[in-house]
């Protein structure tokens, strides 16, 4: 498989899980439904390509183009994810240049709100899909990237 078929994968995973949390919070729905018509691309290092996110009539689609047309990009390491749950990290990340944002912040802070308010136990939604066995190693393969 290539790297573009990898990442196509990707985009597809992410998407289905964010559609399914998508119906069980009345609470994502509004902050989603606030950042309808808008559109954040983000960059891992570890990744050659973006993650661009549409957020197009209360439903989140996401791609690996559009980049450069996102109201909001941002620019950081997969290991700084977790540091984003804190807000107060974000000057912090940034003069470590470690986070780069360009555009609309306001896109960024609604959909950091959004993954925040996240409720799920993500390992046994995985599992539902892929199994226990693949799950483990998937989440060993992420906590070897850290």
């Amino acid at each position: 498989m290539n790297t573009a078929m990898h990442h196509q994968a990707l985009c597809a995973v992410i998407e289905a899980l964010l559609k399914e949390v998508g119906k069980r919070s009345i609470k994502q729905e509004l902050v989603q439904a606030s950042l309808d018509g808008r559109s954040m691309s983000i960059q891992l290092e570890e990744l050659k390509e973006p993650i661009c996110f549409n957020f197009v009539e209360n439903q989140i689609l996401l791609s690996g183009h559009l980049a450069d047309e996102a109201d909001c990009r941002v620019s950081l390491q997969l290991s700084s994810l977790p540091e984003l749950k804190n807000t107060d990290n974000l000057t912090k990340l940034i003069k470590q240049e470690k986070l780069d944002v360009e555009g609309d912040l306001k896109v960024a802070q609604a959909f950091i709100s959004y993954i925040e308010g996240i409720d799920i136990d993500w390992r046994s939604e995985v599992a539902s899909v892929i199994g226990d066995i693949a799950t483990f190693k998937l989440e060993q393969l992420v906590l070897a990237l850290n």
